[in-house]
């Protein structure tokens, strides 16, 4: 029996320990493309993720559900695209959009929404399929403005900035911990989010409690006490490369107090969080889209900086 050279397979629940596998090995991977992840909104996503093979081995994934008549990479994420292992080449990745190409067109779908995950995740070069998707004719339908900071433990902080924390310490001090009280710090975060910005947080509590079980190195809360009462909180996501702050509360009335940068600049001088890159998310008005600048200028304070995360939109 000859064996085609690339493969694309559907994922189907007994590929689990094959997909994790690829997920932890891929060198642009990221846990939240496991599959104890991936799954838990899977009631509001319809999986339609790919293993791509060359021959018997392994070359690439594609998390991805369909929306309509659309398969999205990925929805549900704040990116996703080819998650490539090491030994994944051109023509790999060249093969797995043609044979996606095909299987779209079996399936009735017209088109694919396409987010890679952006640089600071990767541990080796893999960014071959930007090229391939322009290539192919895609285009770029959108771009979010990410805010980043490379050895954010090291960065020189404005002098006004540092005063402006230093001042804050004196007048406000913070006892800085790490808590396991998701009920607490989710009363916080709620209670923040509706005052300030009318909305919930991406998560509920009962799916944070699980994600938190699922990944508990991985999933961190962090918060700055004065006296008994929480002044600020954070959820972290840790990843090798990358500390990612999420979202998080504080306390309106301490905004002179810079609590926020404080509980930024000690996370990422604890040895267990020190990563190469910080990353402080998008500032994107969730209404217009557009860039929600004064946000995004209070993270370059911090000596973050911008990394578009593009959407690709692809008519095979």
């Amino acid at each position: 029996m000859t064996i085609p050279r690339w493969s694309l397979i559907p994922y189907q629940p007994a590929l689990q320990p094959v997909w994790d596998e690829a997920v932890s090995a891929a060198c642009n991977g990221h846990f939240i493309f496991r599959r104890d992840y991936l799954d838990y909104h899977a009631d509001r996503f319809r999986d339609a993720s790919f293993i791509l093979r060359r021959s018997r081995k392994v070359v690439a994934l594609l998390p991805a559900h369909r929306r309509d008549d659309s398969l999205v990479s990925h929805g549900g994420l704040s990116f996703g695209g080819w998650l490539q292992v090491p030994g994944c080449r051109f023509q790999d990745i060249e093969a797995g959009f043609n044979l996606l190409a095909d299987t779209m067109a079996e399936q009735k779908l017209r088109r694919l929404s396409y987010t890679p995950i952006p640089h600071p995740y990767h541990n080796a070069p893999c960014e071959q399929d930007g090229y391939l998707l322009q290539r192919l004719g895609a285009r770029l339908d959108g771009s979010r403005l990410a805010a980043f900071a490379a050895n954010p433990a090291d960065i020189k902080r404005p002098h006004e900035i540092r005063r402006q924390m230093k001042r804050g310490a004196e007048n406000l001090p913070l006892d800085f911990f790490e808590t396991d009280d998701l009920p607490t710090f989710w009363q916080h975060l709620q209670a923040f989010l509706r005052l300030r910005h009318e909305a919930e947080p991406v998560h509920s509590l009962e799916e944070i409690t699980l994600l938190k079980r699922r990944f508990p190195a991985q999933i961190r809360f962090l918060v700055g006490r004065h006296r008994q009462r929480w002044a600020v909180g954070n959820v972290v996501f840790l990843h090798p490369r990358v500390i990612r702050f999420q979202y998080g509360f504080r306390s309106l009335d301490d905004a002179r107090h810079q609590t926020v940068f404080r509980l930024w600049d000690w996370a990422v001088c604890q040895p267990e969080m020190k990563r190469p890159w910080m990353d402080l998310g998008t500032s994107m008005n969730p209404e217009t889209g557009e860039l929600e600048a004064a946000l995004h200028f209070n993270k370059e304070t911090f000596g973050a900086r911008g990394i578009p995360l593009n959407h690709w939109r692809w008519e095979p």
